[in-house]
């Protein structure tokens, strides 16, 4: 793929979510809550909107408990979208499974998140399951303005399902304790020696100086190691695929692959990260413990994700970087502008305009002052204005109250918020994913699909996860390996990879 071409049609997609023009309660409002007109029900503009719709909702929760329906913001929350919500809260670790149960059961709510295009969704969706969205859009002053590319990757068989949760392209980085950085006596890696040579630090020099042998240098998680994709990227690799003269090769064919795998092996051997990745399911939990000081994930994690580290060692200090020096510079894995989306099943939407009602009401929930109120919470609690501009009163108290519980109810990026005073470390994570975008990698099979994958893609995904594990453990070589891939080959992963590469050229990317 032509990488220069690739990135300005992603900046150009980028570039329309600037355009939004949205509206919202119809009320005098302060500068932090917003002031425009508000959307009718089940209509895109014009008249007075009537009683609350009650609406069902299914979504993910990170935080150690599911978010409250009673609290002071939800009931803001309802009051400014005109709803009554009545949501199913999943945890992380269950969602995957909860949500292909949800989908076999047929028991679905009006609107149904899930995390990707997975084979159980694209099935479903091709079964009919689900109400095509795109010819709508237009109808709505928030969602007509959600990107190009955000849509085009939701998409399946070239037709819009789902609402996607926007996200930055490039979120990836290094969450880091910044107080263990200071205690071995280095600075802040620049390079990929640099971050070795942190990573071996807190391994071996007693970072936390507790006089005992008992921290890693980062938490991961299986099946997909933790930090693997972001070592990838500074070994010059592909994002999980690439494509080279109109044909597709998935990256664990790659050599930059092998190599990856046996730096991960040595950091295993060596007890950089901890023996039970695979099988822990969530990588915060040895930060929040104090036990790891290193997070490879999404920068924005470092403002909802380990409120249990303050809780538990107030005098811990949290820093993030964005990419580094790698062996072909610096270069960062791209997301597809969108973590999750929403689906419409058509057995709790029974008509085409119940289908117009609920997106109705969904586009509220980018509207100005919906957006300020996740962006600030609410004045005098958690916000003060100062010269007009809003000024968080305390970022502890806002975001265990609002953005760690609540900030999945959005899908846009929150660009109409009013802009105000943030924590520094809020500037700065949002400041290197918009610096960042220029490094990026982008995943080139997002806008495709594979038949092959979507009934198959469990069975192949679990013959490459399960092997890398092995060989990291140390218990498969690089023949062993191999073979594997062999394996995946011949039971569908060569029709898949025909698959990619006939959408592509269809699609006229040669």
């Amino acid at each position: 793929m032509n990488t220069k071409r690739k990135m300005a049609a992603t900046m150009a997609a980028l570039s329309l979510l600037a355009a939004v023009a949205v509206g919202c309660s119809g009320k005098q409002e302060t500068a932090a809550t917003g002031n425009a007109q508000q959307a009718p029900d089940g209509a895109p503009a014009g008249a007075q909107p009537g009683t609350p719709l009650k609406m069902t909702m299914s979504n993910v929760y990170f935080t150690t408990e599911a978010p409250k329906s009673d609290s002071e913001f939800m009931k803001k929350f309802e009051e400014l979208t005109n709803t009554k919500m009545e949501i199913t809260w999943i945890p992380n670790p269950a969602i995957a499974d909860k949500m292909t149960a949800m989908i076999a059961g047929n028991e679905l709510p009006q609107v149904f998140f899930v995390v990707d295009k997975s084979p159980v969704v694209v099935n479903a969706i091709r079964s009919g399951m689900f109400w095509e969205i795109g010819p709508l859009l237009k109808q709505y002053p928030n969602l007509s303005k959600m990107p190009e590319l955000s849509l085009q990757n939701t998409s399946i068989d070239g037709k819009l399902y789902a609402i996607p949760k926007l996200r930055e392209l490039t979120r990836d980085g290094i969450v880091f304790r910044k107080d263990w950085l200071d205690n071995v006596g280095l600075k802040e890696p620049q390079t990929l020696d640099d971050l070795l040579k942190v990573l071996k630090a807190f391994t071996e020099n007693d970072p936390d100086k507790n006089g005992k042998n008992d921290t890693y240098a980062f938490a991961s998680k299986g099946p997909v190691p933790t930090g693997f994709k972001h070592f990838m990227m500074y070994y010059g690799g592909s994002n999980e695929w690439e494509v080279k003269d109109g044909k597709f090769t998935p990256d664990f064919m790659t050599p930059t692959y092998m190599e990856v795998m046996k730096l991960y092996r040595q950091m295993y051997q060596d007890k950089w990260f901890n023996q039970d990745f695979a099988v822990l399911s969530d990588s915060t939990t040895l930060i929040n413990k104090g036990k790891a000081g290193v997070y490879f994930n999404v920068l924005d994690d470092v403002s909802s994700r380990f409120t249990e580290l303050q809780k538990s060692n107030p005098s811990a200090v949290l820093d993030v970087i964005g990419p580094i020096e790698g062996k072909n510079g610096k270069r960062i894995q791209a997301g597809s502008g969108y973590n999750g989306m929403y689906l419409f099943p058509k057995t709790s939407i029974k008509t085409e305009a119940d289908l117009k009602q609920v997106l109705a009401r969904l586009d509220k929930f980018a509207d100005p002052a919906v957006q300020n109120l996740l962006a600030w919470g609410i004045e005098g609690k958690h916000y003060k204005l100062d010269n007009g501009k809003p000024v968080r009163l305390d970022d502890k108290v806002w975001n265990d109250e609002i953005w760690a519980p609540y900030n999945q109810l959005r899908f846009d990026r929150g660009e109409l918020a009013t802009k105000g005073e943030e924590s520094a470390i809020i500037k700065k994570y949002k400041q290197l994913q918009s610096d960042d975008v220029k490094y990026a990698v982008s995943r080139p099979i997002d806008p495709y699909n594979s038949d092959t994958m979507n009934s198959q893609g469990k069975q192949l995904t679990k013959l490459i996860d399960d092997a890398r594990v092995k060989f990291i453990m140390g218990q498969l070589d690089e023949a062993g390996f191999n073979k594997v891939v062999e394996q995946w080959l011949k039971e569908g992963g060569s029709k898949v990879i025909e698959e990619y590469n006939a959408e592509y050229a269809k699609a006229g990317k040669k």
